[in-house]
């Protein structure tokens, strides 16, 4: 296996191990209450149908993750979408949010 190629599946394996962290408080909002310090928020069922569709996305986007790392080159498709969330991603942390 070339070196590129190796790097290419543990980037797909990291991106997909942290999917399934994001995932964790967007399932248990209680987790993300405390862990992200909003106690005061009120977690109501809008908000649960909104954590439980993101978790959903979140886990759907980790098997994809994981179904890349197996056949990089021939799923490169995928590629252009990872590089998207990616720049979102740090756009999001650097603004604040």
């Amino acid at each position: 296996m070339s070196k590129k190629i190796k790097f290419i599946k543990i980037l797909f394996y990291i991106g997909a191990i942290v999917d399934v962290i994001a995932a964790i408080p967007l399932i248990f909002p209680e987790l993300a209450q405390s862990n992200f310090g909003i106690e005061s928020y009120q977690v109501t069922n809008d908000y649960l149908y909104t954590s439980k569709m993101s978790a959903a996305l979140m886990l759907g986007w980790a098997f994809l993750l994981f179904w890349g790392a197996s056949k990089p080159v021939e799923r490169k498709a995928l590629f252009p979408v990872v590089f998207g969330m990616i720049i979102s991603s740090i756009l999001v942390v650097t603004s604040g949010l």
